[in-house]
């Protein structure tokens, strides 16, 4: 799901600071309630009504470099000398 505009944004709080009720906003602008309050401390905070940053985390690296995909694994270990026996390989993927 999108973030809000900023447009509806201000609708809020401006609804709010007029002195609307919560329900009454959220209902007219078809949002939640919780919404508006944030909004305003938002608003308080920042001066702004930009979303604020949606996602997670960088994936982990080793050592400085991006995270080889399982295939990159695979691709190494059966490239790997023959003796190396297929299901040690295949623990070997799973584990790295």
């Amino acid at each position: 799901m999108r973030p809000y505009s900023e447009v509806l944004r201000e609708r809020a709080v401006q609804r709010a600071e007029a002195g609307e009720t919560m329900r009454s906003i959220a209902a007219a602008l078809r949002i939640s309630p919780s919404c508006v309050p944030k909004w305003r401390k938002r608003r308080r905070e920042t001066v702004a009504l930009t979303p604020g940053q949606r996602g997670g985390h960088k994936p982990r690296t080793r050592s400085g470099g991006p995270e080889p995909s399982f295939g990159q694994k695979l691709l190494v270990l059966t490239q790997a000398s023959s003796s190396v026996p297929s299901t040690e390989k295949c623990s070997l993927v799973t584990r790295a």
